[in-house]
């Protein structure tokens, strides 16, 4: 159970007499992606490291998925973009920090259970496993993730290629084949709004990753 002061601060949400948190407070697709940045933005900084390389906070990264989708054309004003957008700004909450489902839940107001849906799919648990079964499993994972519905897969897009630029940015040539392990998410492009956007940024990070592997190429 968390504590009284964890759940009295959660976003778009305020305390009941007896002290629970009143659902649904979150009206608008506006007000759900506000609640939803808060409620990260908590919960990463209380329970998540820095990132790696950089040590910046880690609701950087989220920040970033959000302004990609953004410039793809995903508005906070419209009802399944603000889905989209409040789902990247949730996407690591189960993952990485203590946060429940009913938290978010919470947090997601009109769309508490659609956000719900969309981070518990999202979300990669390896359990115990050691780096090589990791890695299958993370590749099994993106190949569920690839066939799961446009919402879903557009988020993951963002943050496969945030995480490649930043991969990049610190010279780490794992850049190169994590790139193409999301392979299977670029597939469905043009089922997604944006796609000739998507499409743009997806070449500019593949120039950045070849860029990074001639750099690395032990003949250069």
């Amino acid at each position: 159970n968390r504590p009284a002061t964890a759940r009295a601060s959660l976003p778009g949400a305020c305390r009941k007499a007896d002290g629970g948190v009143r659902h649904g407070l979150a009206q608008t697709p506006r007000e759900v992606v506000e609640a939803m940045k808060r409620l990260a933005t908590e919960m990463h900084n209380r329970d998540t490291p820095g990132r790696k390389y950089t040590n910046a906070p880690y609701i950087t990264h989220p920040a970033k998925v959000v302004e990609m989708l953004e410039s793809w054309g995903y508005s906070a004003d419209e009802g399944s973009d603000a889905v989209i957008l409040a789902t990247a700004w949730g996407h690591d909450l189960l993952e990485d920090t203590k946060t429940t489902e009913e938290e978010i839940g919470n947090a997601g107001g009109i769309f508490g259970a659609s956000l719900v849906n969309c981070i518990r799919a999202l979300t990669f648990d390896p359990g115990e496993a050691g780096k090589e079964e990791r890695v299958r499993l993370k590749s099994l994972y993106i190949q569920t993730i690839a066939k799961s519905s446009r919402e879903i897969v557009v988020v993951k897009m963002a943050d496969r290629l945030c995480n490649t630029l930043d991969f990049c940015a610190s010279g780490d040539p794992w850049a190169v084949e994590y790139l193409k392990l999301g392979a299977p998410l670029f597939e469905r492009i043009d089922e997604c709004k944006g796609s000739d956007r998507i499409r743009a940024t997806l070449e500019a990070v593949r120039r950045k990753v070849a860029e990074l592997q001639d750099y690395c190429s032990p003949e250069s």
